[in-house]
């Protein structure tokens, strides 16, 4: 099946907004740039720039929902091809993560007591806390019968009244709970609430069921940008009022107010991700399949490119040293992770010539 372009770009533009948000959060880039305070400028990109880069998950479960859902699948082919793939993903990469950590991180030992330890905290969740989306897309994928049902029957005014309830119990409701330190409202409402369900059936409207409109896409640019910014004046807000340190879960605020940001970039890559030039689909292909493996080894490129940021920053601001090293870290990515695949490929035709050649007898 040819691959849509547009959702290739979305991709590449979410796993970059992955290392981001990872990297973001590091202590040491906090400091430098928090210690930076004199230039404003610099901050006010870094609070805006890490605001924005949560719309990550959101696109993936909207490109998710925009393909998964439309297609004909019995339960049996979901759980062969879909569910069982993702369960076999969670063990060996946990198990991965469990080397990563002896010889990479050195947070655990190695021993078989450690080993079986680790890994049973996999029935628990995940054994690194990025693997929650993994968590969360096989509980997607488990409802997956049902979503189909459910959402290709949908109107138009049930899915208005869908964006309506996540505006009135996320993005206003979670921002007044957070201000004002309050319990959060006892509404149980998980298509609504749960980032994973609510962006995966938006994929699927937004894609289906909402044509090209200039005017109406200006709008929501516009409205995606204050969006942005409310998200940064509440994070500094809480940074500098509260006398908290910038530590990540400030960005709450964002991931309550993120749904007109991800909605622009989605249908924004949607109507202009078009490309005509052969060799530039291809790259962009390229660059699209990489996305998964890096998401799952993200921690490995991470620390091998960590050097990156302290040599960059003798010579540029924090903010610049660290968009270089989130650069590297995806071009060490992509150059890696495609030479395996080209490695794979070519063993599998070469097997795969070697099977099919023709069978000649040799007299005794």
């Amino acid at each position: 099946m040819k691959k849509r372009i547009d959702f290739e770009i979305m991709r590449i533009v979410a796993i970059l907004f992955v290392l981001i948000n990872h990297t973001g959060t590091n202590r040491f880039i906090c400091t430098d740039i928090y210690n930076d305070g004199q230039n404003v400028f610099q901050y006010s990109v870094f609070l805006m720039l890490t605001s924005l880069a949560r719309i990550a998950v959101p696109l993936f479960f909207m490109i998710s929902g925009a393909l998964l859902i439309p297609k004909k699948e019995s339960i049996k082919e979901i759980m062969q091809k879909r569910i069982l793939k993702y369960l076999c993903i969670i063990v060996v990469f946990s198990g991965i993560q469990y080397f990563i950590d002896a010889y990479m991180y050195k947070n655990v030992s190695v021993s078989i007591e450690s080993f079986v330890e680790y890994i049973s905290r996999m029935y628990a969740g995940p054994v690194v806390v990025p693997y929650w989306f993994l968590y969360s897309y096989i509980s997607v994928l488990i409802l997956l019968p049902f979503f189909r049902s459910m959402v290709t029957h949908m109107t138009s005014e049930q899915f208005h009244y869908l964006i309506v309830l996540h505006l009135i119990f996320v993005s206003c409701f979670q921002v007044f709970e957070r201000i004002y330190s309050m319990d959060p409202i006892n509404v149980s409402l998980p298509l609504v609430c749960e980032t994973s369900f609510f962006y995966f059936i938006i994929g699927y409207y937004l894609d289906l069921h909402v044509v090209r409109n200039a005017k109406k896409e200006g709008i929501l640019g516009i409205i995606a940008l204050v969006s942005v910014i409310c998200s940064a004046l509440l994070v500094y807000r809480e940074v500098s009022q509260k006398n908290v340190f910038f530590d990540g879960s400030q960005y709450n605020y964002s991931s309550s107010l993120i749904l007109f940001p991800v909605a622009f970039v989605f249908l924004w890559i949607k109507n202009h991700g078009q490309i005509k030039c052969k060799s530039i689909n291809w790259f962009i292909q390229k660059m699209g399949r990489i996305a998964f493996p890096l998401y799952l080894l993200e921690r490995v490129f991470d620390v091998l490119t960590f050097d990156v940021y302290f040599i960059s920053n003798r010579y540029f601001p924090p903010i610049i040293s660290w968009m270089i090293w989130v650069m590297a870290s995806f071009v060490l990515a992509f150059i890696l992770i495609s030479m395996y695949r080209f490695i794979i490929d070519k063993t599998k035709g070469l097997i795969t010539e070697w099977i099919k050649r023709p069978k000649t007898s040799h007299p005794l």
